[in-house]
C-alpha cells in the first residue's frame, strides 16, 4: 500500500494541533463562580482614591502555549474597560507583557454573578512549566472603577498592585482574584 507522505504529514499536524486546552490555573468555583463579596481594585486616575491596578502570581504547571484566559471582572462605576495583560516575572514582580487584551463593554455589575471576560490567546506564547507568570487587570479609562473578584478555590497566592502604572508593589500572600489560564 502506497501513502501520501506530504497529505499525511498535514494531516497529522492538523489532529496534533487542534489538541484540546488544559487548565494550567484555575480558581474559579463550580460553573465559574467567583466571591462576591471580595475583589481587588481596579481603577483609572480619575476615580477617587486614584489610579490602581493588581497583578495576581501563578506558576504553570506543565509547558504549552497559552490558548485561553477567563477573568472575572466586576464593574463599579465609570468607563465598561479594562485591560488584561499575561506578564513575565522578574523578582517577584510583574516584568514583560507576553500578551494584552481589551475589554469593552463586557464587565458585569459589581454584585452579580456575571460571566467572567475572556479571550482566545492571538500570540500562543509558550508557557514554561514551574515558571511564575502574572495576570494583570487594569482600568482601560481614567473613570473606570472595578474590581477584580476573587477566587473562591486553590490556594492564597502572590498579589502586587501599582499605583502609579510604571512599578509594582507586593501587596500580600491572600486570596488571589478568580481567573483562569488554559494551555495547548
Amino acid at each position: 500500500m502506497k501513502t501520501n507522505g506530504p497529505i499525511f504529514a498535514l494531516l497529522l499536524i492538523a489532529v496534533l494541533s487542534s489538541g484540546c486546552c488544559r487548565q494550567a490555573f484555575n480558581n474559579f468555583g463550580p460553573d465559574q463562580t467567583y466571591s462576591l463579596s471580595g475583589s481587588w481594585r481596579v481603577q483609572g486616575r480619575a476615580a477617587p482614591g486614584g489610579y490602581e491596578a493588581t497583578a495576581n502570581a501563578f506558576i504553570c504547571p506543565h509547558t504549552g502555549h497559552l490558548c485561553h484566559i477567563f477573568v472575572a471582572v466586576s464593574l463599579m462605576s465609570g468607563s465598561n474597560l479594562v485591560d488584561v495583560y499575561l506578564m513575565t516575572d522578574a523578582a517577584d514582580r510583574p516584568a514583560t507583557v507576553l500578551e494584552s487584551w481589551r475589554f469593552s463593554g463586557q464587565i458585569p455589575p459589581l454584585g452579580t454573578q456575571g460571566l467572567p471576560i475572556d479571550a482566545d490567546s492571538v500570540k500562543r506564547p509558550m508557557l514554561q512549566a514551574k515558571t511564575r507568570y502574572w495576570l494583570a487587570v487594569v482600568a482601560g479609562a481614567p473613570d473606570t472603577r472595578a474590581g477584580w473578584n476573587q477566587g473562591l478555590t486553590g490556594p492564597k497566592g502572590m498579589i502586587t498592585s501599582s499605583s502609579n502604572g510604571a512599578s509594582w508593589s507586593y501587596m500580600n500572600a491572600g486570596q488571589r482574584g478568580a481567573f483562569r489560564i488554559d494551555v495547548r
